[in-house]
């Protein structure tokens, strides 16, 4: 369970401020990091991009439970508004009464004031149930599950597809032309950071860069025009404008 943090409009908060986390600057260097060290970064980096609060509603809780607690009592399950932490729902039923959640109880493993607490079986009948568990950015995973045969370690049971620093999928060497590719965009927080689906328009702007500049270069290089310096240039001037090809003075996707 962790704790919400405060969210700050402050310039620098801590060391990791928050402003600083979500640099585009960021990106880069996490990639760089060891898998190992990433995880236990991202860790820390996910409670300031999915656990801040901002700082009244937090002030607004605690008030509203120290206010039950002086004209209700001491007996929380008599409270209106309840924190129950360290549960973990187990089972859900609906009626027409509403909603009956069955939950496993490990709250005794850490907040007991007697030695052997054990976790425990736990119902809560309530009306409404607001789900906030987020959700797992993988389907690639399933939209290229008939291309595993050119994964590098496709045979191999739970291996993960892999995606380059341009957000370009890794692919055996040879099996994939050097200006076709599949670039992978709101799924890289693993490898690139919590900053990566914050710079939408900085990682919009590298994306087409990086697949216009590809196939201007291997165009130029079909066409035996050298190094293909000419079309890497006014690919681009072309990239910015999010244009990768002009047709009779229309903006053309590659």
């Amino acid at each position: 369970m962790y704790t919400p943090s405060p969210s700050s409009n402050a310039a620098l908060t801590h060391l990791n401020s928050v402003n600083e986390i979500f640099n585009p600057s960021r990106t880069s260097s996490t990639y760089l990091q060891d898998p190992s060290l990433r995880i236990n970064a991202l860790a820390l980096d996910k409670s300031t991009n999915y656990g801040v609060v901002r700082l009244p509603l937090l002030e607004h809780i605690y008030e509203t439970l120290y206010l039950q607690r002086l004209h209700v009592g001491n007996t929380e399950e008599d409270w209106p508004h309840r924190i129950l932490p360290y549960r973990r729902v187990t089972d859900v039923n609906t009626s027409r009464d509403g909603v009956r959640l069955t939950m496993r109880d490990s709250s005794p493993l850490y907040l007991s004031e007697e030695e052997g607490g054990k976790e425990r079986e736990e119902t809560l009948e309530v009306d409404v149930v607001f789900v906030a568990t987020g959700y797992q950015r993988d389907l690639h995973e399933t939209l290229l599950k008939d291309a595993r045969v050119i994964m590098p370690g496709g045979d191999v049971e739970g291996e993960r597809w892999r995606v380059g620093r341009d957000y370009r999928v890794i692919f055996e060497d040879g099996q994939v032309r050097d200006e076709a590719g599949v670039w992978l965009q709101g799924c890289c927080e693993g490898t690139h950071g919590v900053s990566f689906p914050i710079s939408v328009e900085r990682r919009e702007g590298l994306l087409t860069k990086e697949i216009v500049e590809r196939y201007a270069a291997v165009r130029a290089g079909n066409e035996g025009r050298g190094d293909g310096q000419g079309y890497v240039r006014q690919a681009r001037e072309m990239a910015w404008g999010g244009c990768a090809e002009w047709v009779g003075g229309a903006c053309v996707g590659v």
